[in-house]
């Protein structure tokens, strides 16, 4: 986690419908019978689906068919074939990572996605959609291929189908330029079903991580194609380690945050080296932006914060949808130490309520001189120094330009949570002040939930919360956020952050299409939408609102020669 870093995420997208019409029955099928379909067929011949010449069969597993015997497949009802037959019920569809260029793990469909008429399969990003090679499994165990299948967006027509008995399927590769980050469990030390059903985080599962990268992002951020974990010592298994993370967004919702340990620290897509890394699910916002869009701000801003990157997550050849990308949030603990506002302190032991305010907050930091009782002592000094709002010593203690951006971003964002849950402060022992930020769980935001005062676009919100009621009535800190909005280069970085969010909303489009098909999505009955567009759309517009009403919010603070306006913020009544 760096102070100053800005790296960015922006670049072309592939679209999401790369291949069409490969149906499931042209997968496993051996012999072709007479087409029932009219029309010519000859583009489905052996060029589009055939056996790989240099693919080794393996014997007892692999059907025999090879180059030699090649397999024209075309549009036609395969009821009568004793083979067709016999695979009727299609158990999967196996694509090898070793017969594949781009895959770090085997990716196998099971029979409820074959389930479906259309059956999308997400592949990494660096897979060559013109030469895929795959296998299908009956329910008898029977393996059939390999075929070599070209997937690419103008390889098969769109209005042909292949039958499976009776049943017609299509099957689509699907592909995005976001990052790929693949793991490798092998469940011998540790399965992902178990960290899933894991409550408290206590169950680890253990191997090898990859992440790649298109050329042709790769190029335009300066990155490296290929990133993986690597080993450290011998004697431990795999490279990394996957547990689960969060609160409510592990407990209450299907799509599971993640937290990554690596052995050996590891610079990830432009990021600093370090060894812990977050994939944050964004079950709660359904246009998966919101935290990506203010962490980024909060780092154009010059606010201490976590640089992120979108992914696409696969385990074990399993895709789990996108996924933002972070690093762990951490200081130095010799120079200081991090604590947490914290909605679920009483799950945790190194925690204390402040006096005035009654903030929970949680210690994150694991040495500090005197222990807790000197973070609660600290803190309630503060505290009683904030509420003393015609004395600027608790500038001494507090550092005002951060919490003065802070609270711009909080009123900026509508953050549901704003000095009640899931934020970050820390303490520099050298100067002896305390900071705001980094931001963090900036996903409540923006009117996700359907009810409550931060739905509204055009009203004070975060100006009306314990600590920042009271630093508002001081009137240094109020001339400290005019300042910093029209002098400091933070009202640019805001109203630039429309064009910004359609450009991260073109980014992920093709990857969250599909993640919005695998997993279950909340979506809160503002939104009036059914579509990832329409939660966009719906983002799009609250952020518009809102960024309209703060230009007018700030001006009013400022007289006719651009001075600081003594009506103070408090003044303004809350929705």
């Amino acid at each position: 986690m760096k102070f100053n870093a800005k790296m960015r995420i922006i670049g072309a997208f592939v679209p999401i419908i790369l291949g069409l019409s490969i149906i499931v029955s042209a997968m496993v099928s051996c012999t072709v019978g007479q087409a029932e379909t009219s029309g010519d067929t000859s583009t489905y011949a052996s060029d589009i689906i055939t056996p790989p010449e240099t693919l080794e069969t393996e014997a007892g597993t692999l059907s025999d068919i090879t180059a030699e015997s090649p397999v024209e497949l075309s549009p036609t009802t395969l009821a009568e074939d004793t083979k067709a037959q016999k695979l009727k019920s299609v158990k999967s569809l196996i694509f090898k990572a070793v017969h594949n260029d781009g895959l770090f793990e085997d990716i196998i469909v099971y029979p409820d996605k074959l389930a479906e008429e259309t059956l999308d399969v997400m592949m990494p990003c660096r897979v060559d959609l013109t030469r895929v090679v795959f296998c299908a499994e009956n329910l008898r165990g029977d393996i059939m291929g390999p075929y070599l299948a070209d997937f690419s967006d103008d390889a098969v027509s769109d209005n042909e189908k292949f039958y499976l008995g009776s049943i017609s399927k299509t099957i689509r590769l699907l592909q995005s330029s976001l990052p790929s980050m693949m793991v490798s469990l092998d469940g011998e030390h540790g399965r992902i079903e178990d960290v899933m059903a894991s409550k408290n985080h206590s169950v680890s599962a253990y191997g090898d991580m990859c992440v790649t990268v298109t050329d042709e992002v790769a190029r335009e951020k300066g990155w490296m194609t290929v990133y993986a974990s690597e080993e450290k010592d011998s004697a431990l298994y795999g490279t990394m380690s996957i547990k689960g993370r969060g609160n409510a967004t592990w407990r209450d919702f299907d799509k599971k945050p993640f937290r990554i340990n690596t052995e050996k620290k590891v610079g990830l897509l432009g990021m600093s080296a370090a060894k812990k890394w977050e994939l944050l699910a964004n079950s709660l916002d359904a246009s998966l932006l919101r935290n990506q869009i203010f962490y980024d701000l909060a780092l154009d801003m010059g606010l201490y914060g976590t640089e992120c990157r979108q992914v696409d997550l696969f385990v074990n050849g399993r895709y789990f949808g996108v996924y933002l990308l972070t690093e762990h949030v951490e200081i130095d603990e010799t120079g200081g130490y991090l604590i947490e506002i914290d909605n679920y302190y009483y799950k945790e032991v190194r925690t204390f309520k402040t006096k005035r305010a009654g903030l929970n907050f949680t210690v994150n930091t694991q040495n500090v001189p005197g222990g807790v009782a000197a973070v609660e002592a600290k803190l309630n000094e503060i505290e009683a120094a904030i509420y003393n709002t015609s004395d600027d010593r608790v500038f001494g203690m507090l550092d005002i330009e951060s919490f003065a951006k802070y609270y711009i971003l909080q009123e900026l964002s509508l953050n549901y949570d704003v000095l009640q849950g899931s934020g970050y402060m820390y303490y520099i022992y050298s100067d002896g002040k305390l900071y705001a930020g980094p931001a963090w769980d900036m996903d409540n935001t923006m009117a996700v939930f359907s009810k409550g005062a931060h739905m509204y676009t055009n009203r004070v919100y975060a100006a009306h919360e314990s600590w920042f009621k009271m630093l508002l009535r001081n009137e240094t800190f109020a001339k400290e956020v005019i300042r910093q909005y029209f002098e400091c280069g933070v009202r640019e970085e805001i109203l630039a952050l429309p064009e910004k969010l359609n450009e991260y909303a073109d980014e992920i489009s093709a990857s969250a299409r599909v993640n919005h098909k695998i997993n279950s999505i909340y979506r809160h009955d503002n939104s009036k939408g059914e579509y990832w567009d329409d939660d966009v759309a719906y983002l799009n517009k609250r952020l518009g609102e809102r960024i309209e009403w703060l230009e007018r919010f700030m001006a009013d603070y400022r007289d006719a020669n651009g001075k600081f306006s003594t009506i103070l913020f408090h003044s303004i009544p809350r929705g």
